[in-house]
């Protein structure tokens, strides 16, 4: 298994130059899931929250809650590794505006997604446990981060 240094029971970051994700890290991240208060979990490739482009493998469990949000300016995507969710898409009063049914590229569903920056979104999970593979523009600041006000 990939060396990993512990930032908190949510973030994991890859302590080698070539991250290589196999089902070991996979399985680790669905066990330590399991110890987080927020039900999510994520081994990060990229090195710190400076570098200039965040790659993440993302474990949630069936009851995550992902707060409607959006990023500044910054788009981002996400791949579907395993299990299902709804993407939803959200105007500025809250009214959903789209729902793409995600699985994993077995499923009849769509694999992966795009996000536009400026645009509230949201997950609904539809399975006991999303593994995903999430890519943003770096670096990470929290004001990258705008929750709902609804």
């Amino acid at each position: 298994m990939m060396r990993m240094k512990y930032v908190s029971p949510e973030v994991y970051v890859a302590e080698q130059p070539v991250v290589a994700i196999c089902e070991d890290e996979i399985n680790f991240l669905e066990e330590k899931v399991k110890l987080s208060a927020r039900k999510r979990t994520r081994l990060c490739a990229h090195k710190d929250t400076e570098d200039s482009l965040h790659e993440m493998l993302v474990v949630y469990t069936g009851t995550t809650f992902v707060r409607p949000n959006l990023h500044p300016g910054k788009d981002e995507s996400l791949h579907i590794l395993k299990g299902e969710a709804d993407f939803v898409f959200f105007d500025c009063a809250g009214n959903v505006t789209e729902v793409v049914p995600l699985g994993d590229q077995g499923s009849d569903k769509a694999f992966y997604v795009r996000v536009p920056g400026d645009t509230y979104h949201s997950m609904i999970m539809r399975s006991d446990k999303l593994v995903i593979h999430e890519c943003i523009q770096g670096p990470f600041r929290k004001e990258n981060i705008a929750f709902a006000p609804w």
